[in-house]
Order: structure tokens, then sequence, then C-alpha cells
């Protein structure tokens, strides 16, 4: 089949089996987005050698698993958001090399593994809307191509000193609604290229200097 992009979404899919889309290597975009409870095996995406686009918001998932990516080395953009997640596990996005727009924004989670983030190809991460209490110091350390960073409505209070470090050509940084009590200027003292961010809708008293 020479087909590349194929949009299923918002449909009642919840069966799909390991050979769903065996006819498929060309495809590009995959969008099964908003199909609540759907099943997907661990080697349902193994024949889309090409796939670059994959839509898997909406779903009720609750667990990613680590078979999904096997082969999806070419996967660009990844959005996994509004699913009920909880928790990630630290290597389920380590074949993703090439991977540039990730969302898992409104996933209900509560931690991240802080080598969760393998490659340095992500510009655009999204983590908004979670229940995020903290972020270990390392998080971000192997994301110098980040371009946007979306942390957003997450409960943080504080961040750790050095969380920001490689971000040398970040440009947009979302911080706001926060519970942030106070903002470190050394959290900055990398992001030389920083032109926008947000930090409204905290409980910072103090301007740093």
């Amino acid at each position: 089949q020479e087909l590349e992009y194929l949009d299923l979404s918002k449909n009642a899919i919840i069966d799909s089996d390991d050979y769903s889309f065996y006819m498929l290597s060309n495809l590009k975009m995959l969008n099964l987005g908003q199909n609540p409870g759907i099943q997907l095996p661990g080697l349902v995406f193994s024949f889309l050698l090409n796939l670059e686009d994959l839509h898997l918001d909406h779903c009720d998932i609750s667990t990613i698993q680590n078979e999904w990516f096997y082969n999806t080395t070419n996967l660009d953009k990844l959005y996994l958001n509004d699913n009920p997640l909880h928790n990630i596990s630290d290597n389920v996005f380590r074949n993703l090399e090439s991977l540039r727009i990730l969302d898992l924004s409104s996933s209900q989670l509560s931690s991240l593994p802080s080598n969760i983030f393998f490659y340095n190809s992500l510009v655009d991460l999204n983590l908004e809307s979670n229940l995020l209490t903290e972020l270990d110091s390392d998080t971000f350390k192997n994301q110098s191509s980040l371009i946007t960073l979306r942390l957003a409505r997450n409960d943080f209070g504080t961040l750790p000193n050095g969380i920001f470090q490689t971000l040398y050509i970040l440009k947009h940084l979302y911080l706001n609604d926060c519970s942030l009590i106070e903002v470190k200027a050394s959290w900055f003292s990398s992001m030389t290229q920083l032109r926008n961010m947000s930090l409204q809708g905290n409980l910072i008293d103090v301007i740093p200097y």
C-alpha cells in the first residue's frame, strides 16, 4: 500500500492486533486519537518503519508499552496527551532518536524518571496540566535542542538549581500556575536565547536580579 496519511480519530475503535497496520509500511501519519478504550498490543506499530507523526491522545491509555516504539525510529511527533498515564517507565522513549515534538500534557503524571528524555532531538516538550510536584535536576540535561518547554499548571512550589542549565537555545518557557514560591536567577543563567517566559498565577513575592 502507498497510503501515507491515515486519520481514524473520533471513532469507537476498541480492538487492534499486531497486524492491524501490516500492509501500511509507507504510512507517515497515523491518528488514533479520541478512541477511548482502544487496546493497542505491543507490536501494533512494528511495521510502520516510516511513521513520523503519531496521535494517541484521548484514548484512556494508562500504560505506554515499550514495544510500541521499537521500530518507529523515524517518529518526529508523538501526542500522548489527555490520557491517565500517572507514571512512565524510564526506557519507553529510548528508541525515538528522531523525536522533535512530544506532548504529555493533561496525563495525570505525578512523577518523571530523571533519564526519561534520552536523545537531544526534542524541540518542543509539553508537560502542562499534570500532577508533578518535583523534577530532578537532571531531567532536561540531554535536551540542548529544546526551543519550547511547557511546564504550566503543575504544583512544583520550587525547582532544583541547574534544572535548565543545558537549555542553551530555549526560547519559550511556560511556568505559569505552578505554585512557585520563588524564582531563582540561576535557573535562567544559561538561557541566552530566551524570548518568552510565563510566570503568572504563582506565589512569587520577590523578583530575582
